[in-house]
């Protein structure tokens, strides 16, 4: 029996397949769900099936460690500058309680003159003091203010 040349078969065509074996496939996801006809078929397949997963999947992790090596170079050297602002702000904090604490001695100091002021009806000039004697008996000191600035003994 001679068959016909392979230029002669006709078979279903592409679209036809296409549409046999989804209806196969979604026939068999429904059988399996409903009445649990391949659990054992399924696990076999999936022992046999996981060390090619694990075969495929090397590319893909071999990228993500790659991804993590090169992402901690990143973090180390965005380590090295936060610890470097890190340092400026610390500085920049202890200036800035040095000069809250200058401050409020100065409103304190303020608020000394004022008081002399209330009580003796004098004004208060605050003064610098630019220079004391090293005798130790003379009780003497020079002030950046003086009788230009209307100050008076």
């Amino acid at each position: 029996m001679e068959t016909a040349p392979q230029f002669f078969r006709h078979g279903p065509g592409p679209f036809a397949r296409l549409f046999v074996f989804a209806l196969l496939s979604c026939l068999l996801i429904v059988g399996d769900t409903r009445f649990k006809y391949f659990p054992q078929l399924r696990q076999a397949i999936g022992v046999v099936i996981f060390p090619l997963q694990k075969i495929a999947y090397i590319p893909a992790n071999i990228y993500d460690q790659m991804e993590e090596f090169i992402a901690s170079f990143n973090l180390l050297e965005e380590n090295i500058k936060l610890r470097q602002i890190y340092l400026e702000n610390r500085e920049q904090l202890l200036k800035l309680a040095s000069l809250e604490a200058e401050n409020i001695h100065l409103r304190n100091l303020l608020g000394a003159v004022q008081h002399i002021e209330t009580k003796t009806r004098t004004k208060a000039v605050l003064a610098k003091i630019l220079y004391t004697p090293r005798d130790p008996f003379n009780h003497k000191i020079i002030l950046n203010k003086g009788s230009q600035h209307h100050i008076q003994l």
